[in-house]
């Protein structure tokens, strides 16, 4: 992964850390505000790993031309779809973040 991949999806990532402090701060009564806040930064920080790892794994099972075309095709409609698949990202960033900075470690550690 590299920098500009990691700063370019960190814009969906901040918007989905600041919907999570909105949400923090309506429910402040009725949720674990410092753990909240804990998971919401993890989550900020490991998103662009999360979403490096989710398209690893769907390229390692399709080709790229086949996210281009059919029903991925550019469309209004693709575009509700992203925005779900981002908040999937956003939201599964810890196991999948941490999953992917492993095996990274690990795919690293071998070529050594």
């Amino acid at each position: 992964m590299t920098k500009a991949y990691y700063w370019k999806s960190q814009v969906w990532g901040v918007t989905y850390f600041f919907i999570a402090l909105y949400y923090i701060h309506i429910f402040q009564p009725s949720v674990n505000v410092p753990l909240s806040l804990v998971a919401a930064i993890l989550s900020l920080l490991l998103y662009p790993c999360a979403k490096k790892g989710i398209e690893t794994a769907a390229l390692q099972f399709t080709s790229e031309a086949f996210w281009h075309r059919g029903l991925f095709v550019d469309t209004i409609g693709k575009n509700g779809v992203l925005i779900l698949y981002y908040a999937f990202c956003y939201v599964l960033a810890l196991p999948l973040g941490a999953l992917y900075l492993f095996a990274l470690f690990l795919r690293n550690k071998k070529a050594a």
